[in-house]
């Protein structure tokens, strides 16, 4: 499936509510990419239907007053936005003690670039982007690496602490840990840039 480019003429015929041709190829372009994007990172699959229905709908509101523009920005990036912000309602509740948190805060600001601000706490959103891409991350790593990862870095275990935890020695634990760190920062981009 081939969701580079955008269909525009396709994005035209959607203006018109009742085109059920147009909707109907609009679903079995987009509905696939929108499960696989909710699957790899930890949805079920009744989840991800759902958060298929709720994209439709906002689609059906959006698409018949769309105008494309460049300098606004493209349908994808929207879309994408969209479906990231659908993902994330599931997840809301998922970060519930303030040490996740501020692991969680330190991730968010060193992927983005602002590791050295120690004001601004990420949104709940970022929050939610990073907790799709552990699921997703966990689910790629050996458990073990990802165990090792989590002592030290989520839960701020000293190396030594972890090594003897796992029976390896401190200098795996801290490559362990920056592979699975690159692992997810690239997750973390991923999912920020979507399938569209």
């Amino acid at each position: 499936m081939n969701c580079e480019t955008t269909d525009l003429n396709l994005l035209k015929s959607l203006k018109d509510i009742e085109n059920t041709d147009a909707w109907s190829r609009f679903d079995q372009l987009y509905r696939l990419p929108i499960v696989t994007q909710c699957r790899s990172v930890g949805l079920t699959l009744d989840q991800a239907e759902e958060v298929v229905q709720e994209c439709f709908i906002k689609c059906f509101r959006y698409l018949p007053s769309f105008e494309y523009s460049v300098a606004v920005g493209r349908f994808r990036e929207w879309l994408n936005l969209t479906v990231n912000q659908l993902i994330a309602g599931h997840f809301q509740a998922s970060i519930r003690s303030d040490q996740l948190k501020t692991a969680y805060a330190a991730l968010v600001r060193n992927f983005s670039g602002t590791d050295g601000e120690p004001t601004g706490s990420p949104s709940v959103f970022e929050y939610e982007l990073i907790t799709m891409a552990f699921r997703r991350t966990q689910a790629e790593v050996e458990p073990k690496s990802w165990q090792v990862f989590e002592a030290y870095v989520i839960h701020g275990l000293k190396s030594n602490e972890v090594a003897w935890q796992f029976g390896v020695s401190a200098i795996s634990v801290r490559v362990t840990t920056h592979r699975v760190r690159k692992i997810l920062q690239r997750n973390w981009r991923l999912i920020q840039e979507g399938p569209f």
